[in-house]
């Protein structure tokens, strides 16, 4: 992996998936904040997308890209997900903060340069990366300038 790699850490519901929003063509996505995904793309073609969503537990990464292609961006910009840290103890499952399981990924990926955390919910303990941290809101998911400062993030010098 190279030092210029760039990764945008995406989680989809609230994002480019919001609760009140008209579909896109595939019928899974918010049509605008797809959109404004769409743009952070084309902006930053060197960017790769990690699903640190829920969506991970429920699909296949096969299935993920799979969604992404009928929307119209290229599965080949998923590179992976971020790793399950969730673990059972006796009768209660312990799930860590997403910030726990972006941490980790990062850990096995020394090599990348800028990355942006997209995410509806608040990441409270996400010390050390807040810098990265753009949060939307569930309702209208990524806006269009969210998108362009996601843009300037991800394309400033490291």
């Amino acid at each position: 992996m190279s030092i210029t790699m760039k990764i945008i850490f995406l989680d989809i519901d609230g994002v480019i998936n919001p609760w009140r929003a008209e579909k896109d063509s595939s019928g899974r996505f918010g049509q605008k904040a797809l959109e404004n995904f769409k743009l952070i793309l084309e902006a930053v073609p060197e960017a790769f997308i990690v699903i640190s969503s829920t969506w991970r537990y429920h699909y296949t990464p096969s299935k993920i890209k799979e969604f992404f292609h009928e929307a119209g961006i290229n599965p080949d910009r998923i590179l992976d997900i971020t790793p399950d840290l969730r673990y059972d103890e006796g009768m209660i499952r312990h799930y860590p903060g997403r910030n726990e399981e972006i941490e980790a990924w990062l850990n096995q990926h020394p090599g990348v340069g800028k990355f942006a955390i997209i995410d509806d919910v608040d990441i409270e303990e996400i010390e050390g990366l807040e810098e990265h941290f753009f949060q939307t809101e569930f309702e209208r998911g990524l806006t269009h300038d969210q998108s362009l400062k996601i843009v300037d993030h991800l394309r400033s010098v490291i």
